[in-house]
């Protein structure tokens, strides 16, 4: 039997059929439905339930218009009646008008198959889970065990919360003792010079935290237009133990910034020349950072999700090497240092942001604001405004 794809775009009617034609079993990530869910309340909570027991737990794949019988892919039942899109449309409007919080990454595609189509439905586990149940009065939580759903006990919901309230904290430490390394030039996928300060960027989807999933790094090289250094164009894209590495120019030890990608989605970006000295004085170029986030750190999340690795996602911006200086927002500021207070920490860690969806240029821009006011803050503003380039 050829493998099932990975990606719901490499998906074919071939890969469904050859279910049925190797009578492939029902399992924890793997559910048939022979015909859709109908417009009643009751139907609509059974997709509730099918699909939140899968985020919940590891993700699977919902095929709707797969006949089974005694939990064996058993033929195709093409859906009629409704097109593709209409069908995709429909089942999202549930899924996101009931669930809470919303599970993140669900994405849908309609196979044609003779006078109707097979949906294709792949849900990626949850990284903010546990997703809870919310219609009528029903308010449930669901697990995904063997091949059914199936209501989750208190035990298993306090699992999931702590599981959750704990991302943060290690993310907070990683993104510490990671500005810390590469301050002090220790533990680096490939040697920096040396530098007064780093600009330091972490993008990590929240799955990539508990290493739940491996990105396909095929998918990350062919696009590696995307993992781009925080400044400047790549020297040069090479594989490495973590994962994929990208570099700008020069030789180790003469390296100006790198990007790396793991195995698990975890992005990390570190490039020199962010502190400057101006007359006795030290700053830190705001505009720096602000291209940062609005350019290579953009593209970042446009890598992730070429690579599949589903939201939601953390993005961490620190400067190392901050203390002493100054953040100025333009050249003016650069003349009036008593005017800007110095900064009291070595470690600048902005504010984390928080990215529910990729592919929206607006909700990231407001998701990326917490940074930016802090500092625009620190630069002596009240809020975050648009530096022209």
């Amino acid at each position: 039997m050829a493998q099932f794809p990975g990606s719901i775009d490499k998906v074919t009617i071939e890969h469904i059929q050859a279910l049925i034609d190797y009578a492939v079993p029902e399992s924890l990530t793997l559910e048939f439905k022979s015909a859709t869910y109908a417009q009643t309340r009751d139907d609509s909570f059974e997709l509730l339930k099918d699909v939140s027991a899968f985020s919940n737990s590891s993700g699977g794949w919902l095929l709707i218009g797969v006949a089974e019988s005694d939990g064996v892919a058993a033929a195709l039942n093409p859906i009629v009646g409704e097109s593709g899109d209409d069908h995709s449309r429909r089942l999202t409007q549930i899924l996101q008008s009931s669930l809470d919080p919303r599970a993140p990454g669900i994405r849908m595609r309609a196979l044609n198959a003779g006078d109707g189509h097979i949906l294709v439905v792949r849900v990626p586990p949850s990284s903010i889970k546990p997703h809870r149940i919310i219609i009528g009065n029903k308010n449930r939580y669901y697990l995904r065990h063997s091949a059914s759903a199936i209501e989750a006990s208190h035990s298993e919901l306090q699992s999931m919360f702590n599981q959750n309230s704990s991302a943060i904290s290690f993310f907070d430490d990683y993104r510490h003792n990671r500005a810390d390394e590469i301050f002090k030039r220790k533990r680096l996928p490939i040697k920096l010079i040396e530098a007064r300060a780093y600009l330091v960027a972490h993008v990590a989807p929240v799955s990539a935290l508990y290493k739940n999933a491996i990105v396909d790094l095929q998918s990350a090289e062919q696009a590696k237009h995307l993992l781009q250094p925080l400044s400047g164009y790549a020297g040069g894209v090479q594989y490495n133990f973590e994962g994929l590495l990208s570099y700008r120019g020069g030789e180790p030890g003469q390296t100006h910034g790198y990007v790396q990608l793991n195995r698990y989605g975890l992005i990390e970006a570190a490039v020199t020349g962010i502190r400057i000295s101006y007359e006795n004085n030290d700053w830190l170029s705001a505009k720096d950072v602000q291209n940062a986030i609005f350019g290579p750190i953009k593209m970042y999340l446009d890598l992730l999700n070429a690579c599949e690795a589903s939201p939601p996602t953390l993005i961490g911006v620190t400067i190392a090497g901050s203390f002493g200086a100054r953040v100025h927002l333009n050249e003016t500021r650069l003349a009036r240092p008593e005017s800007v207070a110095r900064i009291p920490v070595e470690y600048l860690m902005l504010p984390n942001c928080y990215i529910e969806e990729y592919g929206d240029g607006e909700a990231y821009e407001s998701a990326m604001k917490p940074a930016l006011d802090a500092l625009w803050n620190a630069g002596g503003r009240a809020k975050w405004t648009l530096l022209p380039d």
